[in-house]
């Protein structure tokens, strides 16, 4: 699996010229081809009926990194590359 095939994956669930029926349909059939199919890693898109789509991923770190350590650390870094720290974010916002 190439990062192009999980964009076009993100790209379709973003989709919001797309009815959330549709961006669901059209990635549960994404899903059943290769190379999702045969895909190690399963990806679960989350698309509601307002306005929430995403793509999660289970299993990444488990298989990605193999024996790291998942305990709180005082310098986090994955594959040698240092955690930068906070990232501060503005706080979410619900439409009504």
């Amino acid at each position: 699996m190439t990062r192009a095939d999980i964009e076009r994956l993100d790209a379709v669930i973003k989709d919001r010229s797309l009815s959330h029926a549709e961006a669901r349909q059209r990635a549960r059939e994404m899903k059943c081809r290769p190379p999702f199919s045969e895909s190690a890693i399963i990806f679960n898109p989350k698309i509601d009926f307002k306005t929430r789509r995403r793509l999660r991923f289970e299993d990444v770190f488990r298989l990605l990194a193999p024996g790291g350590d998942s305990a709180v650390q005082a310098q986090p870094a994955l594959w040698g590359v240092a955690y930068p720290g906070l990232i501060i974010s503005g706080r979410r916002e619900f439409p009504d």
